[in-house]
C-alpha cells in the first residue's frame, strides 16, 4: 500500500485523496502508519488522519451508508416530468 493513492476529483478544482502515510509514537518511540487524507479546494489544503481505531470506525460508517443508498436506490420510483 505504500506509495498508493486513491484520489477522487470534485468540482473543476477540488480533490480529495487518500493514502497511507507515516508518523510516529513516543514514550516508547516507534514508527507507525495511518491512513492520510487530504481534501484540496483551489489552493487550499486539509490534511488529516486516522490510526486504525478510526479506520475502523470509518468503514463501519461507510458499509452503513453503502446498505442505506442501495436499498434506497432500489426503492426508488421513477418519476415522469
Amino acid at each position: 500500500m505504500e506509495n498508493t493513492i486513491f484520489r477522487k476529483r470534485g468540482s473543476d478544482d477540488s480533490e480529495i485523496e487518500f493514502y497511507t502515510v507515516s508518523t510516529n509514537e513516543l514514550n516508547p518511540y516507534r514508527e507507525v502508519k495511518e491512513l492520510g487524507i487530504v481534501i484540496l479546494h483551489g489552493k487550499t489544503q486539509f490534511d488529516f488522519d486516522f490510526n486504525e481505531m478510526e479506520i475502523d470506525e470509518l468503514i463501519e460508517y461507510l458499509q452503513r451508508v453503502k446498505v442505506y443508498v442501495s436499498e434506497y436506490n432500489v426503492n426508488s420510483k421513477p418519476v415522469i416530468v
